[in-house]
């Protein structure tokens, strides 16, 4: 067995037991050692610890590793086949990628940029920024205020209860990971943005963003910056004409982000739940039809569930997705003979 085999069953061993630093730091280690024909190899196995149980953790870990060592092209061309191969989802197609930063009004990344067409993709180290008031916010009564401060351990779980910024993020996120079930790094969802400017140094531009506090959707909007830094090819001449390049493409890629409204919809629909994009597909694949809670039960193997999820499945689930999703203007709702069909 060579030297390399025996690294890839360590960390096949360490995805298996549940070890995510362990298995965070070990394929660190492997990404800045491999040769070019080797990264294939290295992304199968990153995808496989996104895929586990503490998946979330390890991508956190595992980025946090990443952005500390000086060969950050070599994790450029590694994240560009895992973003490829493994986190784009049906519909969707990568349009450019850099090495840059991203800032927002909740957080800033100094790593890796990748554009598709539904949405900003930024990898590196994070920092999450001391920001407040990012969206209008309704205050909680006295009695609901004076109920979690009786319940909650810690004042920093009052705060997170009520921090706009990781609800927002966890908006963002959500759909995505609903749907391919792996969170690599933070997710900016497309839309057509207020503001646009392109700049010397960076592209700056205003998005949508909404986040439920309290069953109650809240809407804002997020400032973001978006900076690309030289390659270790490029001249500085080539480097300016790819950075003019790259800022259009992404002005281009916002203001077309509405054409884009329907193929995102099933998308949008893991922010409900996650049964919510699987369902959302059941109905896309069955157009024209309307179905009741019943009929859909009857029909769980059409859903392509994974296993995990397929052992939940119950009739309370379906309905309380279904009116989520009906609550959110996601799918539509009629009553006929005292039963409630739903369809897109």
């Amino acid at each position: 067995m060579s030297q390399l085999d025996e690294y890839v069953n360590r960390i096949s061993k360490s995805i298996n037991t549940g070890n995510y630093r362990k298995s965070a730091k070990l394929l660190s280690n492997l990404a800045m050692n491999i040769d070019n024909n080797q990264i294939d190899l290295t992304v199968d196995l990153i995808s496989r610890a996104l895929k586990s149980r503490l998946g979330p953790k390890f991508s956190r870990a595992f980025i946090s590793l990443s952005h500390k060592k000086v060969e950050q092209y070599k994790i450029y061309q590694i994240e560009k086949s895992l973003i490829n191969t493994h986190i784009l989802i049906d519909g969707e197609g990568l349009i450019d990628s850099f090495i840059g930063s991203l800032e927002s009004d909740i957080e800033k990344v100094n790593g890796r940029i990748f554009l598709t067409n539904f949405r900003i993709i930024a990898t590196g180290y994070q920092r999450d920024l001391p920001k407040t008031g990012v969206v209008k916010q309704r205050l909680p009564s006295r009695s609901i205020l004076r109920t979690i401060v009786n319940t909650a351990k810690t004042a920093q779980e009052i705060k997170q209860s009520y921090d706009p910024a990781k609800k927002i993020k966890k908006s963002m996120n959500r759909g995505f990971f609903s749907v391919n079930r792996i969170q690599y790094g933070s997710y900016y969802p497309l839309s057509p943005p207020e503001t646009i400017m392109v700049k010397d140094q960076s592209l700056e531009f205003i998005i949508s963003v909404s986040y439920l506090s309290d069953e109650e959707r809240i809407f804002g909007e997020l400032e973001v910056k978006i900076t690309r830094e030289r390659f270790p090819f490029e001249t500085q001449e080539d480097f300016q004409k790819n950075k003019i390049l790259s800022y259009n493409l992404f002005k281009n890629a916002l203001k077309d982000s509405y054409k884009e409204v329907d193929k995102l919809q099933v998308v949008n629909m893991g922010n409900v739940s996650d049964f919510a994009p699987f369902l959302g597909t059941f109905f896309k694949e069955n157009e024209g039809k309307a179905w009741t809670v019943k009929a859909i039960l009857n029909r769980k193997d059409q859903l392509d569930l994974p296993n995990n999820l397929r052992y939940q499945l119950s009739e309370k689930i379906i309905a309380d997705t279904l009116e989520q999703l009906f609550s959110e203007g996601l799918i539509s709702r009629n009553i006929h003979e005292g039963n409630f069909f739903y369809f897109l």
